[in-house]
């Protein structure tokens, strides 16, 4: 009867160990998953607004510069949903930015001077002009990238 109890004590501790370890590793692995997403998004995001940053500056100076194509992460959506942390808003203003990033390439492809105005005065609207939101969003996504949670 004493082997049974101690080998019964024995199997509920084992598997009490072994679920505490998967539970570690699962919270370990989510986290990491965040991390890597919210860092992608975070310097996908700064590249973009840098390209606009500059775009605005040099228009404010100079009559026309000749147009770029911006460069983007194309699985940005996948990058969003794996950031469970962010916000409805930011989430919608994240489409938003990259909806009128993808209307402004498409219109840079074609030649649409009108669509690519169009294009990049949204951007600059949600990126520098009305960037509350926008600012909001970039430090929850610093707080979230790898060695820099705190």
């Amino acid at each position: 009867m004493n082997d049974l109890l101690m080998a019964l004590i024995g199997a509920l501790a084992g598997g009490a160990f072994i679920f505490l370890a998967v539970a570690f590793e699962k919270n370990a692995d989510r986290r990491s998953r965040r991390s890597h997403n919210a860092s992608i998004l975070y310097h996908d995001l700064q590249s973009i607004y840098y390209y606009i940053w500059s775009r605005y500056q040099w228009e404010a100076a100079h009559v026309r510069q000749s147009q770029l194509n911006i460069r983007y992460n194309a699985d940005w959506q996948s990058r969003i949903a794996n950031c469970d942390f962010i916000k409805d808003e930011h989430v919608q203003l994240l489409y938003w930015i990259y909806d009128n990033v993808y209307d402004y390439n498409q219109a840079f492809s074609e030649g649409s001077s009108h669509d690519l105005e169009r294009s990049k005065t949204n951007l600059m609207n949600a990126m520098i002009q009305d960037k509350a939101k926008y600012v909001e969003l970039i430090n929850k996504l610093e707080k979230y990238i790898m060695g820099r949670r705190r």
